[in-house]
């Protein structure tokens, strides 16, 4: 069995955290790791599995080119109690899973890792399950003990992450994740309708590959340096409330081309989501523009629960 002593990633993902500000952070400019979600088998609604349950951790990466190869290495482990200190294991993996995806021409990849928490007892303290991951543009990806990972007879720099599912051990650990419902999203005051699942990717191994998430019918613009406007409404977030009352949600936004107002947004407890959160994107003028643009949103009650939505963009020569 495969034991990681320590996994520090590059551009972490702890699930329930902010997100550090970055200068352009919210543009792609190339393979990403921007949600990880969880949630319980059976019920998509969970985000925290109990003891004794499984769950699936879904996985989106995003480029900026279309990622036609992607290899990758993810591992799940009880995590080691203190939140302060350096990602790590508590103990041996409880689930692995290696492979490579081909042939794509799509912008976002959507890998899956099912994992069957251990019963209470077998988790020695741990309150969390620790997710790390490994990914490959160019090469196989391999995850080394005690390191980020690496991509072997590659040239591409890997991809690495670390992620937590927090475990509902009690009543109070329970927690579900929101919804960025199907109609939330609307440009320039038009809805933007999801769509059928993107081109589904080839597994190289004849396994059955994940599906890829879905995207929406995309609008068609011109790069002519025009501002759009993009509307998130969260009224139907599936939002939870407690005694200190609704919870925080955190919306990061992001474009693979363009240029976006901001990276961040926040329905704030006092707010009740009625009014739609507004950003400015536009695609400036430039002698060869690229054919689309995906935009990504990731909601996050930064409690473990998450949901995330892709919508595209077709653009024109001015």
């Amino acid at each position: 069995m495969r034991a990681l002593a320590t996994l520090a990633a590059a551009g972490a993902l702890l699930l329930g955290c902010d997100e550090p500000q970055l200068p352009k952070s919210w543009r792609v400019t190339y393979a990403r790791v921007l949600a990880v979600r969880a949630e319980v088998a059976g019920d998509a609604t969970r985000a925290t599995p109990e003891p004794g349950e499984r769950a699936r951790v879904s996985v989106l990466i995003v480029g900026d080119r279309p990622i036609d190869h992607l290899s990758y290495d993810l591992v799940a482990c009880p995590a080691t109690p203190a939140l302060g200190e350096l990602p790590s294991c508590a103990g041996e993996a409880i689930s692995a899973e290696a492979g490579q995806l081909m042939g794509s021409s799509e912008l976002a990849r959507e890998l899956h890792l099912d994992i069957d928490v251990p019963d209470a007892g077998e988790l020695d303290g741990a309150e969390r399950i620790l997710i790390a991951g490994t990914i490959c543009t160019d090469g196989t990806a391999e995850a080394v003990e005690g390191g980020e990972g690496r991509c072997v007879d590659g040239a591409a720099e890997p991809v690495t992450f670390t992620a937590h599912v927090v475990l509902a051990l009690d009543a109070a650990g329970r927690n579900g994740n929101p919804v960025l419902a199907d109609d939330a999203i609307r440009f320039d005051d038009e809805v933007w309708i999801r769509a059928a699942a993107l081109e589904p990717p080839t597994d190289e191994d004849g396994g059955g590959a994940p599906e890829l998430p879905d995207a929406g019918a995309p609008a068609t613009v011109a790069a002519d340096g025009v501002e759009h406007e993009i509307a998130i409404s969260l009224e139907h977030a599936a939002r939870e409330t407690s005694e200190a009352g609704p919870e925080e949600l955190l919306l990061s936004h992001y474009v693979t081309a363009g240029v976006l107002e901001r990276r961040f947004s926040v329905l704030e407890r006092d707010q009740d989501g009625k009014s739609p959160m507004l950003v400015k994107w536009h695609m400036p003028r430039v002698d060869d523009p690229p054919s689309h643009m995906l935009a990504v949103f990731v909601l996050r009650d930064q409690r473990g629960g998450v949901d995330y939505a892709l919508r595209e963009i077709e653009i024109a020569d001015p």
